[in-house]
């Protein structure tokens, strides 16, 4: 299959453009900047704009499926939540009217509602409101938050802990279920196989729900240098200053971070719930901020960088094997099965 993959260049899309090659498909990379994917075998770069009604025509003329990864996770003066994500979507939709398209799987986020304080996590809403219009045959994901080489949470909190202290926004005690991003991309290319998954809403979480202090813990047990104290904040306090931060360029502290990290996510109805395999760790988080042999941690974007010619044809030559059984049928949920799968030494 020739399979389009929205946002190829960040932390989610560089790992299952790996997978997609790695199982044999062929890869349609869409993005703002996807010109390091150029010249790959089995692998094309179209540059995409999700905010001009024309950004997007053609991008999907020849492909099978969709996996939609792409979004913002901060407002800017030209880029809203509502107009990039609900905005964006609902071009794409259309798009893949156009090219012929049926199979469109979308990745949300876990909590994503109307009624929700965040409006990332109401645009994130929106966008699957309008796929469930369509007549398309929709899978949407709704990850909890995604760890792994190259995140953004595990290695935001590092950066944190080189300060004389941590902040922490609130108790502490929000909870959260952390899950690893090798378990998150075998759901997506498992559902693009499975029409047991077609019309489903798909919750992802981790093995454990810990309170957020206890993600922090993990983090400081990746090295005796990590450890700092902890000062709490009170969230009132906070969303203050954020609302006033919100004017000054950058995104250190925004209403929207703090409404994802103080709001735990409402219950999900009518949604297949999956649990991965892969738990947080320290020795998992220090495979790539600190590797057997490297005294100094290694940066974000370089953990996993874009696949070059000599490891995409690796990938290709290597293969994958069959993928893990994932059941989308039943709203019980399930163990997703990735622990065993040796997908998490591959790369």
């Amino acid at each position: 299959m020739r399979i389009a993959v929205t946002g190829a260049t960040g932390f989610l899309g560089r790992h299952l453009v790996r997978l997609l090659l790695s199982c044999g498909h062929e890869v349609c990379a869409l993005g703002r900047r996807v010109g390091d994917y150029n010249g790959l075998e089995r692998v094309s770069a179209i540059p995409m704009d999700l905010t001009s009604d024309t950004g997007s025509l053609g991008v999907f003329d020849g492909c099978d499926a969709v996996i939609h990864l792409a979004g913002i996770f901060a407002e800017g003066r030209r880029q809203r939540f509502d107009q990039v994500i609900r905005g964006g979507t609902k071009r794409l939709i259309a798009e893949a009217h156009r090219a012929g398209i049926s199979r469109f799987v979308y990745v949300s986020a876990r909590g994503a509602s109307a009624a929700a304080r965040s409006k990332f996590l109401r645009a994130k809403y929106g966008a699957e409101e309008a796929l469930r219009a369509s007549d398309l045959d929709w899978t949407i994901v709704r990850p909890s938050v995604i760890y792994g080489p190259g995140d953004h949470i595990v290695n935001r909190l590092a950066d944190l802990l080189r300060w004389p202290f941590v902040p922490l926004v609130g108790d502490g005690t929000t909870e959260v279920s952390p899950i690893h991003v090798d378990d998150v991309v075998h759901v997506l290319v498992a559902a693009l196989g499975q029409s047991s998954s077609i019309g489903k809403t798909v919750v992802l979480r981790g093995p454990e729900v810990m309170p957020f202090h206890s993600l922090v813990d993990v983090v400081e047990d990746v090295s005796t240098r990590m450890r700092r104290p902890r000062v709490h904040i009170h969230a009132g306090l906070v969303r203050l200053a954020a609302r006033f931060l919100a004017v000054c360029p950058g995104d250190l502290l925004t209403r929207e971070r703090v409404a994802l990290f103080t709001d735990p996510p409402g219950e999900e109805v009518d949604a297949i719930v999956l649990t991965g395999e892969i738990p947080l760790r320290a020795d998992v988080v220090r495979e790539y901020l600190h590797p057997a042999g490297t005294r100094r941690r290694i940066p974000r974007t370089e953990q996993v960088p874009i696949p070059n010619d000599e490891v995409v044809a690796a990938l290709i030559r290597n293969g994958h094997g069959p993928l893990p059984r994932v059941v989308f049928g039943s709203t019980e949920g399930g163990s997703i099965g990735i622990a065993n799968s040796g997908w998490a030494q591959a790369h």
